[in-house]
């Protein structure tokens, strides 16, 4: 039997000793094997996946979906929001290299694990195919169809690219397993960073809308609502930060390495901060050169909470006054929102729409919270025109959390969007990055590129 060998990435942890001593290195200068691995590595897996896949700059292409979209603006030329993207661009780069490194890491462990009747490496191994499902959405939704890696591949192996659908319900099947082994949530310090049962059942629910399969989407969505663990919140300026205790967060991905040694390193505030001096003593967060389309902004009712969120400010390169979002805080550790549960109540809305059901329960629960009016079922004409007001809430809800681009897809706006800015259609999706070309001659590139 061939014994295949894979690198490791992880956290760095003084007690870790023996081949854990290599666990805890981005670039281990040997290679550890399979057969290397014991129990008490599996949490060093754990966060050496996390640290693959966010490298502790997870805000440098975290956001890319929502730069191409039109809630976000930026200064005249920049790729992204002109939809121009070059196949040399580092940033589509670092997020395919990124999540194929947390892909390798996490298949070590389902290899290892796989069979295991231990409970707590059971519970390893859930944890690992949630995150692979994680990794290969991301993935998926941003080149489209990519090679599922499982890691018993030869290293010199050229893979070709798997189909979008064949990639989809891999991600399904890794959560239907997730979902099968993992603990319920309960509350207490920090508790989104974990993965839970719940996390698994919301990130199945968006698959399943994202791929047409509405009746799905909205069982597992319900399933996140109705399990009690949380509730909606509204002090929404509270979901963002670190700290953050609300009971609307399911899931969040920490970033905390101690290369972070102030706000303006990292994190979303450096994003889509206005570059204001606060703090003491003074710290500039943000560049200045990332604001929220006026359109999104003037959509909010006066009482909804979320407008005073945004912050009008002369932009001195255009002498222009434009808003930018302080949703994000500017911390020294940084927390990227992945799920929360007003999503779950609009995926509810959104399902039962596209089978030609108007319901606004679950979409008012959120306005409600939200301080925003509510509406009637018959304040909309028929199940289309309430779709076109869901796609509006999830703009208001979500704007700077990686949703909007996919939403676009879904609701059928991104092709039209790209025409407007006389980009061709295979523009929907990224570049496969001009390096994978290069190292895999198998890979095909993306339409239109």
């Amino acid at each position: 039997m061939k014994k295949y060998s894979f690198y490791i990435a992880a956290f760095v942890l003084l007690t870790s000793i023996g081949c854990s001593k290599k666990l805890d290195e981005i670039n281990p200068d040997t290679q550890v094997r399979l057969e290397s691995i014991a129990d008490n590595d599996l949490p060093l897996i754990i966060n050496g996946t996390y640290l693959a896949l966010t490298s502790n700059n997870y805000n440098s292409y975290y956001y890319l979906h929502d730069m191409m979209s039109d809630d976000v603006e930026t200064l005249p030329g920049n790729n992204f929001d002109n939809n121009a993207i070059p196949i040399a661009d580092n940033s589509v780069a670092l997020n395919f290299q990124y999540a194929y490194r947390a892909i390798s890491n996490i298949n070590i462990l389902i290899q290892y694990a796989e069979g295991k009747s231990d409970p707590q490496v059971q519970q390893y191994y859930a944890q690992g195919k949630f995150l692979r499902a994680y990794s290969y959405l991301r993935l998926v939704q941003h080149y489209g169809g990519v090679p599922i890696k499982l890691g018993t591949e030869s290293v010199n192996e050229k893979p070709v690219r798997n189909t979008e659908q064949e990639v989809y319900d891999f991600i399904i099947a890794d959560l239907k397993t997730a979902i099968s082994i993992l603990p319920d949530y309960t509350s207490g310090a920090l508790s989104t960073f974990k993965i839970t049962k719940q996390a698994a059942q919301a990130l199945l629910a968006r698959v399943y809308l994202e791929t047409g399969k509405n009746n799905e989407a909205k069982t597992e969505a319900l399933n996140v609502i109705n399990s009690g663990k949380f509730t909606l919140d509204n002090n929404y300026s509270n979901f963002f930060g670190y700290s953050s205790n609300s009971t609307e967060n399911i899931y969040r991905i920490a970033e905390n390495s101690t290369a972070v040694s102030n706000p303006a390193n990292s994190g979303l505030a450096l994003n889509y901060g206005a570059g204001d001096m606060v703090g003491n003593p003074p710290i500039k967060i943000g560049s200045g050169n990332i604001w929220i389309d006026s359109n999104l902004v003037n959509s909010y009712e006066m009482n909804d909470i979320r407008k005073t969120l945004f912050i009008s400010k002369i932009n001195p390169s255009l002498n222009l006054s434009v808003y930018y979002t302080t949703k994000f805080p500017g911390e020294v550790n940084h927390a990227y929102p992945v799920l929360r549960l007003s999503e779950m109540y609009l995926i509810v809305a959104e399902a039962d729409a596209r089978i030609g059901i108007v319901d606004v329960t679950k979409y008012n629960a959120v306005r409600e919270k939200r301080g925003a009016s509510t509406k009637l079922d018959t304040d909309f004409a028929n199940a289309h025109d309430f779709l076109n007001e869901i796609e509006n809430e999830r703009r208001r809800e979500f704007v700077g959390e990686a949703l909007r681009w996919q939403d676009m897809r879904r609701f059928g706006t991104a092709i039209p969007y790209l025409q407007s800015k006389l980009r061709p259609a295979g523009n929907v999706l990224l570049p496969i990055p001009e390096r994978e070309l290069f190292l895999n001659p198998n890979m095909i590139q993306n339409k239109d590129y």
